[in-house]
């Protein structure tokens, strides 16, 4: 990883190190959930969102190692949804619970709608079929939104980083595209993305707060007493790292 801020760099690898190894604990245990746990279920669905934001934050610190920093911080706004998810299933899991549903349906909804609109495929019997499944399902149903979702839970100020990662980075912005762009007198020119070491740090601190967010939540849901404990331990170290610049 860049040099990611002189003195400040070894706490944080170490706190860094620290997060990964209490996450592992979680999500391992999410790995052995008792038979008979519904798939669908508030704790079938907060193991998995455990397993994939430990997933998004290997991932995160292997591209920050790299100083992938628009790569890194699209992760990181995953590790986001993940937070905003796993709150919402303390608070309002039925609602929650409903809203993934929903969006799988309509997500299914559309896409059969762009292959009749667009004419993909030949095969008409096929074709008929699909748009017979797709005039049976509900077309009030709506896609999940990640405001929605964080507004169930207690981490709705927290939305407001989402949206700085989308046009920081997650999307393609006029914003994130000056990730690669050089200024100079005569004009501009392309570079190469070369985070600095304070863009890197607040990356790194917001991927490890919401995945910690994450993990409490879940071993709450789950009833980990021990790992929910040890979570809430490094969330208080955190709160006495030295901070870093909002993203």
């Amino acid at each position: 990883m860049t040099d990611i801020g002189n003195t400040e760099a070894p706490a944080w690898e170490l706190f860094a190190a620290d997060v990964v190894r209490a996450l592992e604990k979680v999500g391992n245990r999410c790995l052995t959930l008792p038979s008979g746990t519904g798939l669908w279920s508030t704790k079938g669905v907060a193991a998995r969102i455990a397993l994939r934001a430990n997933e998004h934050l290997g991932a995160t610190l292997n591209l920050l190692s790299i100083d992938a920093i628009t790569a890194s911080r699209t992760l990181a706004r995953g590790l986001l949804e993940c937070a905003f998810a796993s709150a919402a299933l303390t608070t309002e899991p039925d609602v929650f619970l409903r809203m993934l549903k929903d969006d799988s349906e309509r997500s299914r909804h559309n896409q059969g709608n762009f292959i009749l609109e667009r004419g993909l495929g030949d095969d008409k019997l096929q074709l008929q079929k699909l748009r017979v499944a797709i005039s049976a399902m509900d077309r009030k149903l709506e896609l999940i939104s990640p405001k929605k979702v964080a507004l169930l839970g207690p981490l709705a100020a927290q939305y407001l980083q989402y949206q700085r990662l989308s046009d920081d980075s997650a999307h393609l912005t006029a914003r994130s595209l000056e990730h690669y762009v050089a200024r100079e007198t005569a004009g501009w020119r392309a570079i190469p993305c070369e985070p600095s070491a304070e863009q890197n740090l607040a990356t790194l601190q917001l991927a490890l707060q919401s995945s910690l967010l994450t993990a409490f939540a879940v071993c709450e849901v789950l009833e980990f007493s021990l790992e929910r404990t040890e979570v809430g331990g490094l969330l208080e170290r955190l709160a006495s790292m030295p901070q870093t610049r909002m993203i």
